[in-house]
């Protein structure tokens, strides 16, 4: 992590812009060969400044020119489907998936948690986009939270959702709070539910990912699984 994220608090008002990155990956990965890269792991790559700028485009650019590996972009943005003709090359060299991250279809909950991402329905077009260009698309219902999603019949939606968009997989995992994105968070809480308020601060109170709240996502993970078999075994 850069040493600038440890000395501001200010995480959603500056970014930096690593504008050399397509070279220097180029260069990297002809010495060291990775089996799989993964795009999207920390900061979303088809953020609004992405449209100005053109570096994730860039990097996929690069990835044409090197040997063929698996490929995995994460995100919340629309703007991938700029991106669908060097998708659709890269897929034919290189097995490339695309994971659209939707926590909740419900708009109470994200407008509130996800006020400057596409709404869900938009990437959710975006996702049918994709998959009928050819594309493997999957959904990331991440994070789980408490008194948001943190229950079957939710993620069970928003799963049967994405299923109907060509996601062809899923993830889950559990909400972890860290450095000032727990400060961040909390006040959303307090704004929106302040009846859950009480809730977060004692389950992360001690631990930036529960050990217990884990283990609770780790059986609604295995239960959805559990249900996805039974439909396509039936």
């Amino acid at each position: 992590m850069p040493e600038y994220f440890s000395t501001t608090s200010d995480h959603f008002g500056n970014i930096l812009v690593k504008t050399n990155i397509a070279t220097i990956l180029r260069k990297e990965l002809m010495s060291k060969r990775p089996h799989s890269i993964h795009i999207g792991t920390i900061t979303d790559p088809y953020q609004p400044c992405e449209g100005i700028r053109k570096i994730t485009r860039s990097v996929l650019e690069s990835l044409l020119y090197l040997p063929p590996r698996e490929i995995h972009i994460l995100t919340k943005g629309t703007l991938i489907i700029r991106d669908i003709d060097i998708l659709r090359e890269l897929s034919t060299m290189s097995s490339v998936r695309v994971t659209f991250t939707i926590t909740t279809l419900d708009k109470k909950h994200y407008t509130h948690i996800e006020p400057h991402a596409p709404s869900p329905w938009l990437r959710l077009k975006a996702m049918k986009e994709l998959s009928e260009a050819g594309i493997t698309v999957g959904v990331s219902i991440a994070p789980i939270m408490p008194g948001i999603n943190d229950n079957i019949k939710t993620l069970r939606h928003i799963w049967n959702t994405a299923r109907y968009h060509g996601a062809s997989y899923f993830f889950i995992d559990a909400l972890k709070l860290e450095h000032s994105v727990k400060k961040h968070f909390l006040k959303t809480i307090h704004a929106y539910m302040p009846g859950m308020l009480k809730t977060y601060r004692t389950l992360y109170k001690q631990s930036t990912k529960p050990v217990s709240f884990s283990i609770y996502v780790n059986h609604l993970r295995q239960k959805l699984e559990y249900l996805e078999r039974y439909r396509t075994t039936r």
